[in-house]
């Protein structure tokens, strides 16, 4: 089950196909590996439960839209494939 949540509050709810769970674990594993940037003028903050494990992240840049594909693929678009960008 992926739970989209904003403000202490639960926004959004899905259940997960193996597609998309798919598609969660490459976007944990591009935040892991999201360099720290500044320089655009919209900054994202990150925070993450996976599993055991807690990332934080803050993007200041901006070239990486990679929690707006996972939002389509979990919570929008049932035919969001994996690998498309």
């Amino acid at each position: 089950m992926a739970k989209l949540e904003g403000y202490d509050k639960t926004i959004l709810k899905a259940k997960l196909t193996t597609m998309q769970l798919d598609t969660f674990r490459m976007f944990v594993r591009d935040l892991k590996s999201l360099r720290e940037e500044n320089g655009c003028t919209t900054v994202s903050h990150y925070t993450v439960f996976y599993e055991k494990e807690v990332i934080r992240k803050t993007d200041g840049g901006c070239d990486w839209n990679g929690f707006d594909k996972l939002k389509d693929c979990l919570f929008r678009n049932p035919f969001y494939l994996v690998n498309a960008n």
